[in-house]
């Protein structure tokens, strides 16, 4: 469980770092568009290098995949969290040994409750008074 918590604070940390790249990415694109909207204004022109132009494009089409990416791990992130609050209400919901133990020993009081009954009520019958000893039998070795 620790370690599924040290992995949802290493994802937001990259998702962190995912997201300060993505702001600066789009400054880029936004400063590239205005040079764009300059030199389309102006009566200026200026010899763009365009495997710059390109590099922007890819860095774009990349910064789609990553996004992309980011959406699937957030989802991931998501449903490990419902996993983990899962696993969480059912350690709270779970009996403890003590209950366990308590309950074992009230069902064997009962059982020998029904034994003394059954022998007591029975006892003159031979086939009633060897079932109760393979009850009986039975009932101590679930013990």
């Amino acid at each position: 469980m620790k370690d599924e918590i040290k992995e949802l604070l290493e994802d937001r940390k990259i998702i962190s770092e995912v997201n300060l790249l993505k702001k600066r990415i789009d400054n880029l694109i936004s400063q590239v568009n205005n040079l764009k909207k300059e030199e389309a204004s102006s009566n200026f022109k200026a010899h763009f290098d365009m495997s710059k132009i390109l590099e922007v494009v890819e860095f774009e089409n990349y910064q789609k995949t990553v996004t992309k990416d980011l959406s699937k791990l957030e989802d991931k992130i998501d449903e490990q969290k419902r996993a983990i609050d899962n696993i969480i209400d059912e350690l709270k919901n779970r009996p403890t040994i003590r209950d366990n133990k308590n309950l074992e020993e009230f069902l064997l009081t009962k059982i020998d409750e029904l034994k003394i009954n059954c022998s007591k009520r029975f006892a003159d019958k031979i086939d009633t008074h060897k079932n109760v000893k393979y009850l009986d039998t039975q009932v101590f070795l679930l013990k």
